[in-house]
């Protein structure tokens, strides 16, 4: 009886850890709490369907978070690493290297960090503070987006819906329109050099500075 006890207590403690690595696949669900959760080596798959992660989870190698449900505070996405959410809530950072895939859930934060790989939303709730764009593959297709205060460099955005249009209010560039969904979509640019396409309108705009833009429409043979 004793030992069984023992083993029971073992398990709630790894279940409700402070920090963890995990170098296997792994199912975090409803009831399991942490702060800190590391993942390595290629192939590892985390399958997150409930539960808690206060602080943040960090992916690197080709590591794999499927997110379909519970809490992260933050998601760092290393170099070859992928993230795809469908469900859930990240509610303070996503700082992405990797793969990024958001079809769903809430990211309800104050940071949105896209440095690298390539990022595609389609879906899901988004609201922050702050977004910086670096990557040259970040792809908008859907969802309720509010990205808050945009600014990068180098970066190529390729935004998919109808009736978009670009206006330059003072030193800001403004693209409102509707995404494929049918949801309104308005971002405030106001960085560096960045290639903003809009499509499947025939227009590609070209950001350079914050004092000039140049339009070139291309026209199908």
């Amino acid at each position: 009886m004793r030992s069984v006890c023992y083993m029971i207590f073992l398990l709630a403690y790894q279940l409700n850890a402070a920090s963890i690595d995990f170098t296997q696949s792994t199912i975090i669900s409803e009831g399991d709490n942490y702060e800190n959760v590391n993942v390595y080596n290629d192939g590892s798959l985390i399958d997150m369907v409930g539960g808690t992660i206060t602080d943040s989870i960090r992916l690197e190698d080709s590591s794999t978070l499927n997110m379909s449900g519970g809490t992260i505070g933050t998601v760092y996405n290393g170099n070859n690493a992928t993230v795809c959410i469908s469900n859930g809530t990240i509610s303070k950072e996503i700082n992405s290297e990797g793969t990024l895939l958001i079809s769903g859930g809430i990211v309800d934060a104050w940071g949105f960090y896209i440095n690298k790989g390539t990022t595609t939303i389609t879906g899901g709730n988004i609201s922050v503070d702050y977004t910086k764009f670096y990557s040259d593959a970040i792809n908008i297709k859907g969802g309720n987006i509010d990205f808050g205060i945009v600014t990068g460099f180098g970066a190529v955005i390729n935004i998919y819906g109808y009736d978009l249009i670009c206006e330059n209010e003072y030193d800001n560039f403004i693209i409102s329109g509707y995404l494929l969904d049918g949801n309104p979509f308005e971002m405030t640019y106001s960085g560096g050099e960045t290639e903003i396409n809009l499509l499947p309108e025939p227009a590609t705009l070209s950001l350079f500075g914050l004092g000039s833009i140049f339009l070139k429409r291309k026209y199908k043979m």
